[in-house]
């Protein structure tokens, strides 16, 4: 054991023994039950935040944040794409949870018993992000191929100023291939304990909220890279870049006005408004 795990391995214990206790105490040592409401959870923040976003768009309101909107003065919210857009999330989401009950009530998805040291913990989520990445581009670089474009993926481009909501409003298809196994397959790997992978999931549906939400909020990652792939459609596969730095696909995004704001800002100020200073 290294001196770092040597140093938190009293916080690493104690989170450990209040987990054991949090499946004896209110779930009967039955860690299936404890998947089933953690997904019902994440369900329920992907509603709670995209539902916000939807009703900053129709009133635009509180006035002072529409400073933050991305693509000025683009809003396309109707009322029929948006009973459409809810249907078909919900339909994603009965089919997310489908699948979680299973893999983990058939215990399909190996987990470990040991919440992980911090060192091990870090190693795990580097594995999530290059596994994350690597499996996002290139099944969304398919889904962009001209023979399955109109199939499957168009759907989502629906939205060209994107929303919150809609940041899995896909094809089924799409939504396995393209939102679901990117994100399990790092802890699947890894044979993460269930706390590692709650958190990664957690990190994995507010991103992609914030990624479709069409601000750029203060003290936030910036949701730019992605927005731009909405506005372009052929450019920005990936979510970190990397890949598509690699294969030249952000060639355009790097030669527009908006890669300049692609970066976090520590001010109460609009992007714009900080560029133009």
């Amino acid at each position: 054991m290294n001196f770092i795990d040597r140093f938190t391995e009293p916080l690493r214990f104690a989170i450990e023994n209040g987990y054991n206790y949090l499946i004896g105490k209110y779930f009967l040592s039955n860690e299936s039950s404890l998947d089933l409401y953690a997904s019902i959870l994440f369900v329920l923040i992907y509603w709670m935040i995209g539902s916000l976003f939807i009703l900053m768009e129709i009133y635009e309101k509180p006035k002072f944040l529409m400073h933050f909107k991305i693509q000025k003065g683009k809003s396309q919210i109707q009322k029929i794409a948006l009973q459409r857009t809810i249907k078909q999330v919900l339909i994603n989401q009965l089919l997310t949870l489908a699948i979680a009950y299973w893999v983990h009530c058939g215990q399909r998805m190996p987990h470990s018993n040991r919440v992980p040291s911090l060192t091990r913990f870090l190693l795990e989520w580097t594995v999530f992000f290059l596994s994350r990445e690597i499996a996002f581009y290139y099944s969304h670089r398919i889904l962009h191929h001209r023979l399955i474009y109109k199939h499957i993926h168009k759907k989502h481009h629906e939205w060209q100023t994107p929303i919150a909501i809609a940041a899995i409003y896909c094809n089924p298809i799409e939504h396995l291939i393209s939102n679901i196994i990117p994100v399990v397959i790092g802890p699947y790997l890894m044979h993460s304990h269930r706390l590692t992978y709650y958190l990664w999931v957690l990190y994995a549906t507010l991103l992609t909220l914030s990624d479709h939400c069409g601000y750029h909020f203060p003290f936030t990652l910036p949701p730019i890279f992605h927005d731009f792939h909405h506005l372009k459609f052929n450019v920005n596969y990936g979510i970190l870049g990397l890949l598509d730095w690699i294969h030249g696909t952000d060639k355009q995004f790097r030669e527009s006005k908006y890669f300049a704001k692609n970066r976090i800002y520590f001010s109460l100020n609009s992007p714009s408004a900080l560029l133009s200073e």
